[in-house]
């Protein structure tokens, strides 16, 4: 039985009020609704006009429907048998529609009666014992989350607004055409790059991490820009300054800088010390076993016949005469004697000339009246040392991002940003000057002595659990706090209670804590907001341990809360 993984089937969108702007032809009907879709893009190979504008007006018609019931919330997704379909605003006016498949797996059919769907056309019919067996498709509910998928999209849409800016601000300075060609460009590769089962990580869903050494690390950049907002990205991590978060940036620009980590180096790899010069025939090629005789080792053998293939009476040579002479013995230089000789005040070297004759005989002479002469002096009395290479001034990288002052997420305005690009970081400047390069060196490098004492960053290898902590598991918390999150390890869970509880806080103002516990295993799951006023903020946390109670989960919740908040006043103290 193999299982199908979910997928995107279509991707589009639309803005319902758009205009033509001529006059439509009279024999097309459809001219107006279909200048309202501005992107699409399916898993089909080619999708008709008539198709795109049913899957459209259906998703119109849903949204519609739903308003006559409620204005405040419209309709967000529809579930069917097989599918997911997905409606999102991100502006007033504009939709992003996506359809997406379930994970399904085909069985085959039992006699009594199945909940899955029988194939039609795409059903493979086998045979056994004569009898035709149809097989039956299961579709599996639990392979996407609707909040996990509308996520997705919405952090789509704000890495498309740093590029481009908002839809609404394209739309008035450039024209319809020009959104749609902006979104062709950035929409096509993102939905099919778009990992639909991998989407479920809570702790990615929730917001960029602030990273655990955020605190020493932030001090940094806060005495070489002070008033440069500044951000460090790692492929998992973001270390915002003081300045940065004073700004109100959207944190969406955390993710865009995680994208920009350059990858490892990769090692050099060594010379061949007996390179084979290309131009010679590969014996290597030839002993192959793919090539003829491969196995079968030729060797040269000599044989001596001491009277045969003699000519005009003459005696072959005898062996001994025809012996090569034996190589000369290694030389034996006295190594103390040669450095008194060149030390010496002076030594005179003769010159020789090397001549060749017509017959092809070569003779050497002395050439008259001249001599080399080389005095001690001239030969240092050390090896030179050649000083240690220094590391290269950091170029910084213009480019431009578009950001949206706080308050107002519409009126997006270009801004300067200059990058510094060095594994494992990226650094980012929001300024149009940007600071010097000689800081810049000196930040990176104190930078790189942080994270390389981190245990997160500085082994590699994975080590074996203990026993204690297999059978004693710790309790893990997430914090969201101004669109950045804080945990107390890496917090990895994909449990549908956490998205349960978002999804309650968005539809009810009124809802403060959640509280939920499995069945097996019994883990406690519980997610409490607005516990400071003042800085609205929202923590997710599951309780591991075994035998406890509703009172000692809420106890633990308060617990990890208060400490949250000391550490705030304690920062806001420093600065």
């Amino acid at each position: 039985m193999t299982r199908i993984p979910p997928s995107l089937l279509y991707l589009t969108i639309y803005n319902p009020t758009l205009q033509l702007s001529s006059p439509p032809p009279p024999d097309d009907e459809d001219a107006e609704e279909a200048a309202h879709i501005l992107f699409y893009t399916a898993k089909e190979t080619a999708v008709s006009r008539d198709k795109m504008l049913r899957q459209v007006g259906l998703a119109k018609a849903l949204i519609n429907f739903s308003n006559i019931f409620t204005v405040d919330d419209t309709c967000n997704n529809v579930h069917s048998h097989a599918r997911r379909m997905l409606m999102v605003s991100p502006e007033p006016n504009f939709w992003i529609h996506a359809c997406v498949s379930l994970a399904n797996s085909s069985r085959p059919s039992s006699t009594g009666r199945t909940r899955g769907k029988p194939h039609s056309k795409s059903a493979s019919i086998g045979r056994s014992k004569g009898k035709e067996i149809a097989m039956v498709t299961d579709y599996d509910e639990a392979s996407v989350d609707d909040t996990a998928l509308r996520g997705d999209l919405l952090r789509g849409y704000e890495l498309f607004k740093i590029k481009h800016g908002s839809m609404t601000s394209v739309l008035e300075r450039s024209g319809s055409e020009a959104l749609s060609l902006q979104m062709e460009r950035f929409f096509t590769p993102w939905a099919w790059s778009w990992q639909v089962d991998t989407g479920k990580q809570f702790g990615n869903h929730l917001g960029p991490q602030i990273h655990p050494k955020a605190t020493s690390l932030v001090k940094i950049l806060d005495s070489n820009c002070p008033n440069i907002p500044s951000i460090i990205a790692t492929t998992s991590h973001v270390i915002p300054s003081t300045s940065f978060l004073d700004a109100c940036i959207s944190p969406s620009i955390s993710r865009f800088l995680m994208t920009l980590v350059p990858p490892a180096p990769q090692p050099p790899t060594p010379a061949d010390p007996n390179p084979s010069d290309p131009s010679l025939p590969n014996d290597d090629a030839q002993s192959g076993p793919s090539s003829f005789l491969s196995g079968v080792n030729f060797s040269t053998i000599k044989l001596t016949w001491p009277n045969a293939l003699t000519f005009k009476g003459k005696r072959a040579p005898d062996p001994e005469e025809t012996a090569q002479e034996p190589p000369p013995g290694d030389t034996t230089v006295d190594k103390e004697a040669l450095v008194a000789a060149v030390r010496s005040e002076e030594t005179i070297i003769p010159v020789y000339k090397t001549e060749v004759s017509e017959e092809g005989s070569t003779s050497t002479a002395p050439v008259s009246g001249t001599t080399l002469t080389l005095r001690g002096s001239d030969i240092p009395s050390e090896p030179l040392r050649t000083p240690p290479p220094q590391s290269p001034m950091p170029i910084l990288i213009p480019t431009s991002v578009h950001l949206a002052p706080h308050g107002e997420p519409l009126k997006t305005e270009r801004r300067r940003m200059h990058l510094y690009l060095r594994y494992p970081i990226a650094f980012a400047f929001l300024a149009d000057d940007p600071p010097e390069a000689e800081t810049v060196k000196r930040m990176s490098r104190d930078i790189l002595a942080g994270l390389e004492a981190d245990p997160l960053l500085g082994s590699s290898v994975d080590t074996l659990p203990s026993a204690a902590k297999i059978l004693q598991p710790k309790d893990r918390h997430i914090i969201l706090h101004h669109g950045y999150t804080r945990s107390n390890e890496a917090f990895e869970s994909n449990g549908e209670q956490l998205y349960s509880a978002q999804r309650l806080f968005e539809t009810d103002d009124d809802i403060q804590e959640v509280f939920s516990r499995g069945v097996n295993p019994q883990h406690w799951h519980t997610a409490r907001r607005r516990w400071n006023p003042e800085a609205p903020s929202e923590i997710y946390m599951e309780v591991l341990r075994k035998e406890t109670t509703l009172a000692d989960v809420d106890n633990v919740a308060i617990g990890v809360a208060r400490k949250f908040l000391d550490e705030q006043t304690d920062v806001q103290r420093a600065t």
